[in-house]
């Protein structure tokens, strides 16, 4: 078993990936000419991002931390629109995973907020998470001002692709896809480990 001490409010990612060795050797910084992250994806090479996650459901909010924390991204979490928005506005994000419907403000109203957000924050790729991945929906988030969507339940090649597509690097994200590569270097973390983090992380936050 893993013993977690806990002496003060940790992101639930980095506890993770500080439980997957070699988790965070994967970042390479974008260079001043913003090349790197171009180099990446022709060249194969990961990249961790930070990540945006506004999802109101615990459920879907462990499903997605549990396939992101392994390519070693960084994720914060925006429980509503409005959260999101509010992150958003003050913190750089590589890419921003928008849940569609979420409580006080929707995913597609939070993004027309944060595409008229001062500065270059209104640029961060958005991609829309949706059950409703009906005809027409594509173009409507779109319209709405997100880059690309994916259906839940999330699949991780999807996921992973979409994050490839919208970083313009190929992330470590969706090792979890492939649970047949038994020659990977970074071991897997059990599910009953993750359980244990994730229930203590929430009895920390509830109690905050």
């Amino acid at each position: 078993g893993v013993d977690v001490h806990i002496a003060k409010p940790v992101r639930p990612s980095r506890l993770l990936a500080a439980l997957t060795p070699g988790a965070g050797d994967r970042t390479y910084p974008v260079d001043d000419a913003g090349q790197t992250a171009a180099k990446g994806a022709a060249t194969g090479m990961t990249r961790a991002l930070r990540i945006l996650l506004a999802e109101d459901n615990r459920v879907n909010q462990r499903v997605a931390l549990a396939m992101l924390s392994k390519g070693g991204h960084e994720i914060d979490i925006a429980h509503d629109g409005v959260e999101a928005l509010m992150m958003a506005s003050k913190n750089s994000y590589d890419v921003i995973l928008m849940d569609v419907q979420m409580p006080n403000m929707s995913g597609v109203d939070a993004t027309r907020k944060i595409r008229r957000l001062p500065g270059p924050n209104s640029n961060v790729p958005i991609v829309a998470m949706t059950a409703n991945a009906m005809v027409g929906d594509r173009e409507s988030y779109l319209a709405a001002g997100m880059d690309d969507y994916v259906s839940k339940p999330i699949d991780p090649g999807m996921l992973s692709a979409a994050l490839t597509r919208q970083s313009g690097c190929e992330t470590g994200a969706i090792a979890i896809a492939a649970p047949g590569k038994s020659d990977a270097q970074t071991p897997d973390i059990s599910k009953s480990e993750v359980d244990n983090v994730m229930a203590e992380l929430d009895a920390l936050f509830e109690n905050d």
